[in-house]
């Protein structure tokens, strides 16, 4: 994994689908998210196609894998519950950043 794959997917899970408001912003992150009913179909980079479309899993391996850091979810495409929280810790921290600039 490539050292800015956090930052960047950080990035575009904050500002992909943009807003006028910090408050627009944070919403329209969070359906970056969730759907409403479950989960979203969350990606990160992938380097092979050059496009956000790598997708991340929940516990969806059985190799014993314990990624419980937002890195290791990035870096495997699976991660456990601290995992995610800590990628949308991470994108809710960009956002406040960029509120508190305007």
């Amino acid at each position: 994994m490539r050292r800015g794959t956090v930052s960047q997917t950080v990035l575009y899970l904050a500002c992909k689908n943009g807003g006028k408001t910090p408050e627009e912003v944070l919403e329209n992150s969070w359906h970056s998210f969730s759907t409403g009913s479950g989960p979203a179909n969350v990606c990160t980079w992938n380097p092979t196609t050059g496009n956000y479309d790598r997708p991340l899993y929940y516990y969806f391996t059985t190799n014993g894998l314990r990624n419980v850091y937002c890195y290791q979810l990035l870096r495997d495409g699976d991660g456990q519950c601290h995992a995610w929280a800590e990628l949308f810790e991470k994108t809710l921290e960009l956002i406040r950043k960029i509120g508190l600039r305007r």
